[in-house]
């Protein structure tokens, strides 16, 4: 009998142990890759709000784990801090990991690219399933913003990229990936560039704008479903294999009516948007485009360029 209750209370403890956690920074750990070091597969890092320099950058390896804000990118920041002029530094450095990994609810900003080419992204997804949801990515300055090589499963969704000196999202040799409901609008920059997709990668409900190109492509165009995008004012709107897509399947090519003076960062919508859910064509089924939806009426607000950038940093 006390054998059966020894053996009993071990099979308790162990999957007692096995249940995800939630640890907490920086109430139990002082920096988010401590408590990625002591998280377990499934655990979720919350991050409570504050500015957050991680001057190592924050390695996720072999780990299936969730990074997520408990206060939302207007609150949590990851602020790059480079160490040494030739290293750079960069977020998030996502590799090999068992599971999905999420990071959700961050503002990012002031990652750089060393002179030697070294840490040249501001997240990183190697050989590993992500979401990365609900942040800003502003003012980073590298070869990518992010880049996912090799990867089978990513999900980009309701993020915005603003003001990146940098190639914006890179995919090669994702097996499936989706970018959704995000807003790109970075001068200068490609926004989007499929290189080899080995199964589908579905381009949908995004607004990009004002970049050197909007979507380029040079993987075959049966592994990109693009839909109900608003792809617009960029120097090259579609470049590559891909061919425009504008006014077919919901895309659109359109002054997406943004609240804020152009390039200002205030990327909700006027109510007469044509990116707005009750404005979109109708293959889009009155789902919006991109990260925001409206937030005023008609006209645009006056602000000044460093007050509005002072927003996201």
């Amino acid at each position: 009998m006390k054998r059966a209750i020894v053996l009993c209370s071990m099979g308790l403890l162990l999957a007692r142990a096995a249940l995800p956690a939630t640890i907490r920074v920086p109430s139990e750990h002082q920096y988010i890759y401590l408590a990625i070091d002591a998280a377990q597969n499934g655990d979720t890092i919350l991050i409570a709000p504050g500015t957050y320099y991680e001057p190592d950058g924050i390695g996720i390896f072999r780990k299936a784990v969730h990074v997520i804000s408990e206060g939302g990118p207007d609150v949590t920041r990851i602020q790059g801090v480079p160490i040494a002029v030739n290293e750079g530094c960069y977020a998030f450095d996502i590799r090999s990991t068992p599971g999905l990994c999420t990071v959700e609810g961050f503002t990012m900003s002031n990652h750089v690219s060393g002179s030697l080419g070294s840490n040249s992204f501001t997240i990183n997804v190697d050989s590993a399933s992500v979401r990365i949801a609900n942040n800003r990515f502003v003012s980073n300055k590298y070869s990518y913003v992010i880049r996912i090589w090799s990867s089978p499963s990513v999900e980009i969704e309701h993020n915005l990229f603003f003001d990146n000196t940098a190639s914006v999202i890179y995919i090669y040799k994702a097996t499936d990936a989706a970018i959704r409901s995000n807003t790109f609008s970075n001068p200068g920059h490609v926004q989007i560039y499929a290189r080899t997709i080995n199964g589908l990668l579905t381009i949908s409900n995004n607004v990009i704008v004002d970049g050197s190109h909007g979507i380029s492509a040079s993987c075959p165009v049966e592994n990109i479903a693009c839909t109900c995008n608003d792809v617009w004012n960029n120097d090259i709107d579609y470049d590559g294999t891909l061919g425009d897509q504008t006014g077919t399947n919901g895309n659109i090519s359109a002054d997406p009516l943004f609240c804020g003076i152009p390039h200002s960062g205030n990327f909700f919508l006027q109510g007469p948007s044509p990116c707005a859910g009750t404005n979109v064509p109708v293959p889009c089924g009155g789902i919006g485009m991109g990260a925001y939806g409206p937030a005023c009426s008609v006209g645009v607000e006056k602000s000044s360029w460093g007050g509005l950038k002072r927003i996201y940093r």
